[in-house]
């Protein structure tokens, strides 16, 4: 007989730690939702420096801060030059230059 008494205590034991739990879990407040905040950069606001160049108002700018890889940049460069090269190539045989191609080796025949 005590061996089958354990079985309903089990079963009540268990419901009440769940009923336990629903309650926690109900009375903690909601998470609050994520606030999306826009972030924009400084106004870039000039002061008249009361000087006049050509007719025009000269402004002081503040000053920029730029970081870049010298590895990277001449990198870039180097791909520009080469596409502004194959462009101009490709733009002078549209035109009807001829370039002699010193790439390609002719056979005899």
């Amino acid at each position: 007989m005590r061996n089958e008494l354990w079985k309903p205590t089990c079963g009540l034991g268990l419901s009440a730690l769940l009923g336990m739990y629903s309650t926690i879990a109900l009375a903690e407040p909601p998470m609050p939702k994520p606030v999306v905040v826009a972030v924009s950069a400084p106004a870039m606001v000039g002061s008249f420096t009361g000087e006049y160049v050509d007719g025009a108002p000269v402004y002081r700018l503040p000053s920029v801060t730029v970081t870049a890889n010298k590895k990277e940049e001449l990198a870039k460069i180097a791909e520009e030059d080469r596409l502004a090269a194959f462009k101009q190539k490709g733009n002078a045989r549209a035109a009807g230059t001829q370039f002699a191609r010193t790439d390609v080796k002719r056979s005899g025949r």
